[in-house]
């Protein structure tokens, strides 16, 4: 799952995973 993990990050604008890692963590 890390793998897929930094690879929808590296697709995805930084911005919008902030939000995402926030429910992550």
């Amino acid at each position: 799952q890390s793998e897929r993990f930094e690879q929808q990050m590296q697709g995805q604008d930084f911005s919008h995973d902030e939000r995402f890692l926030s429910q992550a963590a």
